[in-house]
């Protein structure tokens, strides 16, 4: 027995690599612009709070059994295209100290769809009266997109918000009545008015009201720096601070804003960035992940 003792003992003795302390991150090597891309942090000893630094921004993310997921991208920029950009992590390991990992992501072209829309006047050139709350309104919304509450492990599956198809896409340069305007911010998801709009993840309501190109507006902070918003809304069910579970009912789609019809306009941000939403409801087309293992 004493013999066998003494051979487990010397066998752990020479297996310290077995034992030692890892992290797995996990990012694409290439995300195109506009399109999210999850990170992914696990570690297999107790960690602290995990800091992600992109594009200048830092996002503080809570871990849960030594993990942490959010969703990070690239602006629909194209002078974006064909750069590299770092993303780092870092948080405290214990008697470690501080851990610092640094991965780069090469940001890619994307082509986006052209969209031709008619809508009515007011909604391409608003009347002087109206001008005054379309720049407070502006000024609400910057404020909900700046919000950086502490992150945690997001999902990896959404809930749709609506059950209809898509009928636009995100990131269209758009043309209303024939007057040139920026890139579609969100998809638009057929819904008629009336259908129950639901929350696509867990989180808190910073933002809902009626808004002049929006129409009735809800906005949802999942930490981290993400956020979903839901456009066109017929009637509001959620107030600002309320905190609402995935699949909950929001509000009731309608054609209330800037539309051409009823439908569910759904947004997503990282960062105040508008990203496009669809793949997060379709998570085939999100770009894929590439973990590498570091010893701390």
């Amino acid at each position: 027995m004493k013999k066998f003792v003494l051979a487990l003992l010397l066998t752990f003795a020479f297996m310290p690599a077995a034992f030692a302390a890892r992290m797995r991150l996990t990012v694409p090597e290439e995300a195109p612009i506009g399109q999210p891309f999850f990170l992914e942090l696990r570690a297999n000893e107790a960690i602290g709070d995990v800091t992600v630094t992109w594009r200048g921004q830092k996002f503080v993310l809570a871990p849960r059994r030594n993990a942490v997921r959010t969703i990070l991208g690239a602006p629909n920029d194209a002078k974006l295209a064909g750069s590299t950009l770092p993303v780092q992590v870092e948080f405290d390991c214990g008697a470690k100290g501080r851990i610092r990992a640094e991965r780069k992501i090469k940001v890619t072209g994307y082509r986006y769809p052209k969209q031709v829309l008619t809508v009515a006047p007011k909604m391409v050139t608003p009347p002087q009266s109206e001008l005054k709350r379309i720049a407070e309104e502006r000024q609400l919304v910057r404020k909900a997109l700046a919000t950086r509450s502490k992150g945690g492990v997001l999902p990896r599956r959404y809930v749709p918000p609506v059950p209809g198809i898509p009928t636009a896409y995100f990131g269209g340069f758009r043309v209303y009545n024939g007057v040139p305007r920026s890139g579609h911010g969100g998809l638009d998801l057929r819904a008629a008015v009336g259908t129950p709009v639901r929350a696509i993840a867990d989180g808190t309501v910073v933002l809902e009201g009626a808004h002049y190109f929006s129409g009735g507006a809800v906005y949802v902070d999942h930490g981290g720096g993400v956020l979903s918003a839901y456009f066109h809304l017929s009637k509001n069910l959620v107030e600002a601070g309320q905190k609402v579970k995935a699949g909950d009912a929001i509000a009731l789609s309608g054609a209330t804003g800037r539309v051409t019809g009823p439908h569910l306009h759904l947004g997503l941000f990282s960062g105040g960035a508008a990203l496009d939403p669809l793949p997060l409801l379709e998570p085939q087309r999100l770009p894929k992940g590439v973990e590498v293992l570091y010893e701390i």
